[in-house]
């Protein structure tokens, strides 16, 4: 199988310039010359907008000091979904509230919970097509932001728990200010599964249709490391997989081979006849390798052979594991159907046994398709036979040999292929033409006994004619 390398379109589309950035989450220090307490109003609100994107390849260098960005230029996450939670024994009207705030996002940062604080749940809100969420009306205090859901999106390094205060201590512009509409631009990396198959050649059972998956190489950019990715596809029982036919490549954003080599990969091939799982688990180096290529793409082929039909609808899809995360691909089927002959005397119909069919492509001339080692389809005593696994299409069927005492077909006789079991075959009714009786000139006793009275009446008379023809001689 042969397939050229590609980098996911989703992914082509994001890579470009060093402009590509993404933000980290804003700092919980107060500037210099702030003034915890006195200089606030408790009674002032704030809100908090958080502008979810997919991790970029790089840093573009924009700032994370709190205030809007109008145009990051970043690809939005639409439907993630975002809890926001109140911390609501901290009291940032005195110093050591801010103390205790400080106290807490490091602990958070690290990966720390809440930590026995009392907190009263603000509510839940889901990124809109422009990747934002909203919380309006906060009354000033500290919070917990926690990306609870990923929706439809293939997230393979969630953002991590953070903690934001409002009012936010920052500086923008060069100036110290108490910031009371935060916005926050957490990311994620992404990851992104295609499958695809190729059954072009296959017409009968153990013909072979190919797979093939595309997984995006995630950029893992001021999020985590890439730890570990492998790639998981589990064969249906109905197809056999095709041993030493893996073949495992990788692209970067520009299409460029990264150069895997064996050591780079294992793989584990199906230990069943059908069925079985393939894996390809990348190692050390060759994560190493994916990590330096982000917004690029891994390839893995494979070959198998079809050995049932089953229902007809025969489908492959693969996982992605990335960091433990699991990445779905679409699921793709190959379709196959039956047929089944039924050969009859035209007249009284019944069926007829030993009539020999071929299965074409063409209406003329080509080879005949092999369906699960055999080309040639016989009649049983009751005139059936079924040809048990064709992929859905057109095809015609020749009549090779006619039943004794029968007149052929001469003509192939087209049959459209549907999706269904055996037992669902398209019949195929042939009917066929008795070589009618042939009448021949009397033979046998009856002839004898009549050429025998011919013959003994032509010795009478010829001995007749003797005698009178004597007769007149004497009398001369």
């Amino acid at each position: 199988m042969s397939r050229s390398h590609r980098p996911l379109r989703r992914l082509a589309a994001a890579v470009s310039t060093a402009a590509l950035g993404v933000l980290g989450i804003v700092a919980l220090s107060a500037p210099a010359g702030a003034a915890p307490g006195p200089n606030l109003d408790p009674e002032a609100t704030g809100s908090l907008t958080i502008h979810k994107y997919e991790s970029p390849n790089e840093d573009p260098g924009l700032p994370n000091d709190g205030s809007e960005i109008p145009d990051p230029g970043l690809n939005p996450l639409e439907g993630v979904e975002f809890t926001l939670t109140q911390v609501t024994d901290i009291d940032l009207t005195t110093n050591e509230g801010w103390n205790e705030a400080d106290a807490l996002a490091t602990s958070v940062a690290a990966g720390g919970d809440l930590g026995g604080h009392t907190t009263s749940v603000v509510g839940s809100q889901t990124t809109a097509a422009d990747g934002t969420a909203f919380f309006g009306d906060l009354p000033m205090g500290v919070y917990y932001v926690e990306e609870t859901a990923p929706g439809p999106n293939q997230i393979v390094a969630p953002v991590e728990p953070f903690i934001v205060t409002v009012p936010l201590p920052t500086t923008v512009d060069e100036e110290s200010i108490w910031l009371y509409d935060v916005h926050v631009y957490p990311k994620n990396a992404l990851g992104e599964n295609e499958k695809s198959l190729d059954d072009s050649d296959a017409y009968g059972l153990g013909d072979t249709v190919s797979f093939a998956v595309d997984s995006a190489i995630p950029s893992f950019f001021g999020t985590e490391e890439l730890a570990s990715y492998s790639i998981v596809d589990e064969l249906d029982t109905r197809l056999a997989y095709t041993a030493g036919t893996t073949v495992v490549s990788a692209v970067d954003s520009g299409a460029a081979d990264i150069g895997l080599a064996p050591a780079d990969y294992t793989i584990t091939e199906p230990a069943g006849p059908t069925g079985g799982t393939l894996t390809v688990e990348f190692t050390a180096s060759g994560l190493a390798k994916l990590a330096a290529a982000p917004g690029g793409t891994v390839t893995v082929e494979f070959d198998t052979t079809v050995t049932a039909i089953g229902d007809g609808t025969i489908t492959n899809d693969a996982i992605t594991f990335i960091n433990d995360h699991e990445i779905n691909s679409n699921t793709v089927e190959t379709l196959w159907g039956a047929v089944e002959i039924f050969k009859f005397d035209e007249e009284t119909l019944d069926g007829l046994e030993g009539a020999v069919f071929e299965v074409y492509l063409d209406e003329t001339g080509g080879d005949p398709i092999a369906v699960d080692g055999a080309t040639e389809f016989t009649t049983d005593e009751n005139g059936r036979v079924v040809i048990p696994g064709l992929k859905v299409g057109t095809y015609w069927i020749e009549e090779t040999v006619a039943p004794e005492r029968y007149l052929g077909v001469t003509d192939r006789i087209q049959v459209t292929v549907v999706v269904g079991s055996i037992e669902e075959a398209v019949l195929v009714e042939v009917p066929n033409e008795k070589i009618p009786d042939v009448e021949l000139p009397l033979t046998g006793s009856q002839g004898v006994a009549l050429f025998t009275t011919l013959g003994i009446g032509l010795i009478l008379v010829g001995g007749g004619t003797a005698i009178l023809l004597a007769r007149r001689g004497a009398r001369r």
